[in-house]
Formats: C-alpha cells, sequence, structure tokens
C-alpha cells in the first residue's frame, strides 16, 4: 500500500506504470467521493495517477478507470477535503465527451 504517498496501489505492466487509488461504493453508482488532502496532492502531482470507482461491490463490481487529467476537470475542492462530481451515468457521460472530439 502507497497510503502515504496518496495512491493505494503501484501497477507495472504493459509498458506502463500506474499509481491507483481505489473507491467503492456498494450502491449502483457514484454521486461524489471525498479524496483526502494525500490523495489530492497525487493527482495535482502525478501523470501516473488512476482513480478506480468501483461500484455495485457487492454485486457485479463495476470498475470505472479515471485518469488523472479527469478526476482534475471534475474537481470542486474544498479547504480540508475534495469532491469529485460524477454524474448519474458516469459511461454515458464519458461516450457524450469522446462525440465532442
Amino acid at each position: 500500500m502507497h497510503e502515504k504517498d496518496g495512491y493505494d496501489l503501484r501497477s507495472v505492466g504493459g509498458g506502463e506504470t500506474r499509481h491507483i487509488e481505489v473507491k467503492s461504493t456498494s450502491k449502483n453508482r457514484f454521486q461524489w467521493r471525498w479524496l483526502t488532502e494525500d490523495q489530492f496532492k497525487a493527482v495535482v502531482k502525478d501523470p501516473l495517477f488512476f482513480l478506480y470507482l468501483v461500484k455495485d461491490v457487492h454485486g457485479r463490481a463495476e470498475i470505472t478507470e479515471m485518469r488523472r487529467d479527469d478526476v482534475l476537470s471534475r474537481h470542486q475542492g474544498t479547504t480540508v477535503l475534495h469532491l469529485i462530481s460524477f454524474p448519474q451515468n458516469l459511461e454515458a457521460a464519458e461516450n457524450e465527451k469522446e462525440e465532442d472530439i
């Protein structure tokens, strides 16, 4: 575990290294998620940072992977913790984003 570095896992493979923070919920969606100060510092400073969102952990356990820039684009900061907001249907929002490009 790399908690002091602001992430949970270091993944190396396929010519790529990732620093991964994992957040999970038993619900079917993420509405918002807090990041600690160390976690948010990792988002800002670490180009290898990824956020993995695991929803429905007691059911189908679906994983959504977000790159650092995607996390930063959703940032709604506070002085102590950092709130990352997600639309009700994160996958649909990502598809819309791709269509705009």
